[in-house]
């Protein structure tokens, strides 16, 4: 059976400036998990670094963007997906060229398990003219890999948050140091700026 080949993405264009602000928040989640970064003009496989990077996760999973109508991933490595046949290479689009074409407000999904969807909003264009990228605000730290979904992660929140429960202590012993709570910008760019060079 010939292989499915993946669509082409739409043309590339410019919208002026160099840089962008989106604010990134964890869909389904309570408390909010948020982040808002600075990015270039870049793909959307660096988008795809600056989020793993902000958010805390480790680009153990697959993911791909819904944007639109359109769907955006790597090609080969999400054929077993209902839209494989209509996925846009995510390596060649561009920033500029989605929001060129209007679309400010779209959904990028990580861990086709556990199915973290993230709601990324485009809030304007950056004040200076080469940014880097940058983490510059956020609130709580994401969910650990591989916890279970949203449904998984509330459990875990019960757990930790109740001394008296029968897997608090073995839950935070396999979770070491992790802080629900917590959250660093500083700590954040620091990722992005070293995934994104690696990307």
């Amino acid at each position: 059976m010939p292989r499915k080949t993946a669509r082409p993405a739409p043309p590339t264009g410019a919208i002026g400036p160099r840089g962008y602000l989106f604010t990134i928040t964890l869909r389904d989640v309570r408390p909010p998990v948020w982040r808002r970064i600075r990015v270039g003009d870049v793909t959307l496989d660096a988008l795809h670094a600056a989020i793993q990077a902000a958010m805390g996760w480790d680009e153990r999973h697959r993911y791909f963007f819904r944007i639109g109508d359109a769907w955006y991933g790597r090609p080969g490595r999400l054929d077993d997906q209902p839209f494989a046949a209509e996925l846009h290479d995510s390596a060649t689009a561009t920033l500029g060229a989605i929001l060129a074409a209007g679309v400010p407000r779209f959904a990028y999904v990580y861990d086709m398990g556990d199915r973290w969807e993230h709601e990324v909003v485009y809030e304007g264009p950056t004040d200076v003219a080469v940014p880097t990228a940058a983490c510059l605000a956020g609130a709580r730290a994401c969910p650990p890999e591989d916890c279970g979904g949203v449904g998984g992660f509330e459990y875990l929140l019960d757990v930790l948050g109740d001394p008296d429960h029968s897997e608090h202590l073995d839950l935070v012993e396999s979770l070491g140091s992790y802080d629900p709570d917590a959250f660093d910008p500083a700590w954040a760019t620091a990722r992005m700026s070293r995934l994104l060079k690696a990307s």
